[in-house]
This record gives structure tokens, sequence and C-alpha cells, in this order.
């Protein structure tokens, strides 16, 4: 029987592809199905790249900037109080990252595909968003997790959602995208309230804010209306939390100004490398901080975070990594004002803002999610610049 590369690397191809949706659906609603699909897809991703090594992995100034900072990860393990800890959420969370980035940016091909992505995505978390308001409103779970590990992961993934279907709805193609997106709107705050995550409300409201901008001036002036008629509406148990922010002698407040000093004398110390990634949670006992009273695994804050974990050479890696991705959305949207694009600008804004408080990209149910937007903007990118 003679053996055909071309025709089993097709086959991988095939299989990988649908493992790919399968794996989107996963995401919003079920960490266990999630975590299994990306070890499948990745064992059935190498053995395809050995048969056959065709995948685009270093081409475009993208793929340069996702691998050196994926170099810098592992590089700081050279410094880390503790390597294994690198190594363990390289493994665990990173080459999941880039395994996802790689399969949509080299197997899904056209407007039809990215459709179906985002179709299972949006499906996936209406799922997502109905068991969260379930939790809360009628089991009366305090701040629901959905499928998540905790109300703020939650809280982010919703945002998300929020932020693309406020695209879908406003940058629709036809009268069933703006059915569509309102539907996922009414469910993305159904869950985002089921969290009563303050960061990611916030995001929300930057993201949707961005997209209303985008759109013109009219819309801008009704979103800033709904937005104001919306905080009459928010459960109390919400506004109490929000209006917790004021409070600077809060515990929440107070923990994050403490992270954050705490995270800018480590980095002053170790400068270049940092302490290694994912080492945050033994700083406590290396600097003895005993007035933080609880050991996050983050310091509430990504730049911080990145600074004190992987030094300058993260810090500025990470900031190039955003420079090219909003760049190449700017450039797309100026050519195409398409909702996907529209979508991922409002995304990113919101993203920014929710890590400047907090920290999901060590989450996979998050940083995943966020990939996939990225990934498809990419995909996009070519397919408008074929078209031209």
């Amino acid at each position: 029987m003679k053996f055909n590369k071309e025709d089993i690397a097709n086959k991988l191809d095939r299989f990988l592809k649908v493992g790919l949706y399968v794996w989107v659906f996963m995401i919003p609603v079920s960490i266990g199905g999630m975590n299994t699909m990306a070890g499948i897809l990745f064992f059935v991703f190498l053995f395809r790249m050995i048969l056959k090594r065709n995948y685009n992995l270093y081409n475009g100034k993208l793929n340069k900037a996702v691998l050196s900072f994926t170099f810098i990860i592992l590089l700081s393990s050279l410094t880390a109080y503790e390597s294994y800890l690198v190594i363990d959420e390289f493994i665990s969370s990173i080459l999941s990252y880039l395994l996802i980035y790689y399969l949509i940016v080299n197997l899904i091909k056209d407007n039809e595909e990215v459709k179906k992505v985002l179709s299972t995505y949006w499906v996936a978390s209406i799922i997502a968003a109905s068991y969260a308001g379930y939790s809360h409103f009628i089991n009366d779970v305090a701040r629901a997790s959905g499928f998540t590990h905790n109300p703020n992961r939650l809280g982010a993934t919703m945002m998300m959602f929020i932020i693309f279907n406020f695209a879908l709805f406003l940058f629709k193609e036809n009268k069933k995208m703006l059915f569509l997106g309102l539907i996922g709107i009414g469910f993305g705050f159904l869950g985002l309230v089921a969290s009563v995550s303050r960061g990611a409300l916030i995001a929300t409201f930057i993201g949707t804010f961005i997209i209303s901008l985008l759109k013109d001036k009219r819309v801008l002036i009704l979103f800033i209306v709904g937005a104001l008629l919306l905080g009459f509406f928010l459960p109390q148990n919400y506004k109490a939390r929000l209006e917790k922010l004021s409070d600077f002698q809060s515990n929440n407040v107070q923990q994050r100004w403490l992270m954050y000093k705490a995270g800018l004398k480590i980095f002053k110390e170790q400068p270049l490398l940092g302490i290694g990634f994912n080492n945050i949670e033994l700083i406590y006992d290396k600097y003895n901080l005993p007035q933080v009273n609880y050991e996050h695994v983050h310091l509430h804050n990504l730049f911080i975070n990145v600074a004190v974990e992987m030094g300058m050479l993260g810090v500025v890696n990470l900031l190039f990594l955003l420079y090219i991705i909003l760049k190449k959305s700017w450039v797309l949207f100026n050519k195409k004002q398409n909702f996907l694009i529209v979508a991922v600008i409002g995304i990113i804004n919101g993203q920014i803002f929710y890590n400047l408080v907090d920290t999901n990209y060590h989450a996979p149910e998050v940083a995943l999610i966020f990939i996939v937007f990225i990934s498809l903007m990419c995909v996009k990118e070519k397919i408008v610049i074929n078209n031209f």
C-alpha cells in the first residue's frame, strides 16, 4: 500500500478543522472538554507538522512577536524562583494558546469558515450565559461562576461576548444578524450581572463605547443615554460593589495598591527577566508581605505582572504585540468596516482596561476566546487583501 503524505495531511487537516470547531464550542461551556480537546488536537497537530511542514508559523510581524513572547516566557525560567512553575504553566496554558492561534490562521480560509467558528462560539456562549443566570437568579448563588473557575473569569468572557454582539448589532450585514446581536447582548448581560464583576462591567462599557464612537455621533449619544439608564436597573448587590470602588479604605482597593507597590519594588530589583513566569505566588514568602492577606497568583494588573515575572523584555514584547494587533485592526477597519473587525477593536480596548485592574491571560477560558478573535481577524486580513 502506497504511503501518500499529501492525502494523509489533507485528512488530518479536516480532522483538525472539525476538532477546532468542537474546541471553540467547549471553551465557554466545559473546562474539562476544553482541556481534553486541546490535548487531542495538540498531538494531531504535532504529527501533522512532522508529516508535512507547510503551516505558516514564522512569517509576518505578529507571528514573530508571538514566538518572541513565547521565548521570553521560557527564558524567564533561568531567573525564576521555581523553574518548574514556569514549565508547568507553559505546558498547561501557553501551548494551548499557541495551538488555537496557529490552527485558526492556517486552517480557516474563507468567510464561511469564519462564520462557522463565530456561530459555534455564539451558541456556546448563550448556553454559558443561561447557566450563569440560572445559578444566580434561580439558585441564589451570590456571584455565579458559570462553567468557569470563578466569577471574574465569567465576567471577562461575558464582557467579550457583549462587545462582539454589540458590533454585530451596529455593523450588521442583514436583519438576521441584527436579531442575533440583540439576543446575544441580552444573554451576555444576563451572564455578566450573574457574575457581579465590576471590572468586566466597566470594561464592557469601554469596549461598547469605542464601537459606538466608530459608528457615528447619533449612536454615541444613544449609547451614553442607554448606559446612564442601565445604572438604574442594575441589581442592588452590583451597585453596592461598584460603590466600593470609590472607598479607598475597602479591602479590595487596598489590596490592589499594596500589590502594585510590591510589584514595582520587585521589578526594580530584577528588571531584565523578572522572577519567572507564573512565580507571583512565591513573592509573599520571599518578600514578607503580611499586609497582603491573600496570596494571589497574579498582581491584578497585567503590565505590572509581566514586568515582575518577565522583566523589561517581557513588557516591551507585550507592548509590541498590542501595537501590532491594534494597528492591524485599525488598518482593516479603514479598508472594510466588518462587524468582526469592529468587535476586535472593542474587545482589545475592553481587555486593556480590564487588565489594568486584574489579570486574565492566565485563565484559559478567557485567554482562548480572546485569541480566537485575534486569530479570526488575521484570517479576515488575508481575505480582505486577496479581494482587493
